[in-house]
């Protein structure tokens, strides 16, 4: 059990230190989730975030290239207006997302050869 929470731990500390440290905890669980459900639509993504619609959206757009009130985002994430269904949004990453995403991979991967 120790060893699968120091894989959160590492996790965690990968992501802070290629966003950032003011990054929220629902924000970072936000990119793990779009990192590895890419195309995941928001109901979705809201859903398995367990939060309010306002807190998952506040969590979300804090990824993206611009969020609430026009101020600048980290441009980790990108979202796409659904092609079936206009009123819904897709995500997924953007290629300073998916940067971040392999240094996760490989902060992971050198702690499963330790």
């Amino acid at each position: 059990m120790a060893s699968d929470v120091e894989k959160v731990i590492e996790v965690l500390l990968a992501v802070r230190k290629a966003v950032g440290d003011e990054t929220s905890s629902s924000t970072t669980v936000a990119f793990l989730i779009i990192a590895t459900s890419p195309d995941i639509l928001s109901a979705d993504l809201f859903k398995r975030l367990e939060l309010s619609t306002n807190a998952a959206s506040r969590a979300t757009s804090v990824l993206l290239e611009q969020h609430r009130g026009g101020r600048e985002g980290l441009d980790l994430v990108e979202a796409v207006e659904d092609p079936v269904d206009r009123r819904k949004r897709r995500y997924h990453l953007t290629a300073k997302g998916e940067a971040v995403w392999k240094k996760v991979q490989k902060a992971l991967n050198q702690d499963s050869k330790s």
